[in-house]
């Protein structure tokens, strides 16, 4: 047997420990067995989709609408924290932070991202030309027609086509109040489509052959006095599409109850908040629609690939509670044409 002199040296004087010399020869023999074995690569972890989304009112205000987005795409398999992130800002109802907003979100860089309103798409628009924007219920002049026009190449969604729903909006109406012969119509001049939507309501108002007032409200500090006129020109409020309007929905239709004025509203969302009568798109499916727009942009389609969507479904509800105490009795043949009764 061969000994190694350096090897009986280190340990007879450090019994128990290994000399410097040892302890190379074992680290370069290490090494050489780490060069030897199979290259074995990491795998980087794949990266979450990141899904944000901008909206025009408060939290507290589009919880319906946010909740019904993430659970249209839980039902595609997206469950938040493992399969894709959110990130949703609100403007609170003031248009004048929008632009920022939008800006900070495109910053972060998301895979796509949410307009949660009308007034929400032109700053996203503005802020990149190249995020993929999915719009929910788009309500702007753009998308009146029954081929809206796609505002970007990098824009999609759903669209509202508000202006064909009005004539509807006034049959009801005119078909609940007893001897209807003036409406009132409640409009946002800041709204893109206000100049449509009066030309449409006088189009439906002379096929009726009743007479319209218009009434502007831009903010919530102009809808007692709006409301007021309309009680006092009117016998009876159709309230226009709008994110502004929407958001103070619940003062409207407050405002409308202690004026004692019948009110056809535009979405479903006044009428749970103690309105007469809507009709029109049902927003919360729509933003459930929107998350296959995003399942399909995160598997790879583009938005200019995806066409435009109108609803599938516009909805009409009645409120008998408020009817009553309006004093007015909704008539069976519209009940009947009702997709929800309150009450």
């Amino acid at each position: 047997m061969i000994v190694d002199p350096d090897e009986v040296s280190c340990r007879g004087r450090f019994p128990g420990r290994e000399e410097p010399v040892l302890q190379r020869r074992k680290a370069i023999a290490s090494l050489a067995a780490l060069a030897a074995a199979p290259l074995v690569r990491a795998q980087a972890p794949r990266s979450m989709p990141r899904v944000a989304g901008l909206c025009f009112g408060s939290p507290g205000n589009l919880r319906t609408r946010v909740d019904a987005f993430v659970e249209g795409m839980r039902r595609l398999g997206y469950v938040d924290g493992r399969d894709v992130r959110y990130e949703f800002r609100y403007g609170n109802g003031q248009r004048d932070l929008l632009a920022g907003l939008a800006r900070d979100i495109v910053a972060g860089k998301p895979d796509v991202i949410v307009c949660g309103s009308t007034l929400t798409t032109p700053p996203l628009i503005e802020a990149t030309k190249t995020i993929p924007l999915v719009m929910v219920t788009a309500e702007e002049a753009l998308v009146t027609a029954r081929n809206p026009t796609r505002p970007a190449p990098n824009v999609t969604g759903t669209v509202n086509n508000a202006l064909e729903q009005i004539p509807r909006s006034l049959q009801h109406a005119h078909a609940v109040v007893p001897g209807l012969t003036r409406f009132a119509a409640l409009i946002n001049p800041g709204n893109p489509a206000h100049v449509a939507y009066r030309s449409a309501l006088e189009a439906a108002a002379r096929n009726l052959r009743v007479a319209i007032e218009h009434i502007e409200a831009r903010a919530r500090s102009e809808l007692d006095r709006a409301v007021d006129r309309a009680a006092s020109t009117g016998q009876a409020l159709v309230v226009m599409s709008d994110a502004t309007l929407y958001d103070d929905r619940r003062a409207i239709v407050e405002l409308a109850m202690v004026n004692r004025i019948p009110a056809m509203y535009p979405q479903r969302g006044y009428v749970e908040a103690g309105g007469l009568m809507s009709y029109g798109q049902n927003i919360e499916a729509g933003f459930a629609r929107a998350a296959n727009f995003v399942d399909r942009i995160l598997k790879g389609a583009k938005p200019a690939d995806l066409p435009l969507e109108l609803p599938a479904k516009v909805e009409f509800t009645v409120n008998r509670y408020t009817a009553a105490n309006l004093g007015l009795k909704i008539p069976e043949d519209v009940l009947k044409r009702a997709d929800r009764v309150v009450g």
